[in-house]
């Protein structure tokens, strides 16, 4: 990702962080779980679907 962005782009990173923010922060409330809880078990999630259908196959150093 290049350093430098244009006013635009930079202007939507901030605004969808935000967003993501609000939502983490409206789960929080509504299920008393932590960001921490929220945050593992998205990433838990995650791996376990490229686990189940990897997208990227990394080269094998052997």
């Amino acid at each position: 990702m290049p350093k430098c962005r244009g006013a635009t782009q930079q202007h939507n990173h901030i605004q969808m962080s935000i967003r993501a923010f609000l939502q983490l922060e409206l789960h929080r409330v509504e299920t008393a779980i932590s960001f921490y809880e929220s945050k593992t078990a998205i990433i838990r999630e995650a791996i376990r679907a490229y686990l189940a259908d990897p997208t990227h196959v990394l080269p094998s150093s052997t």
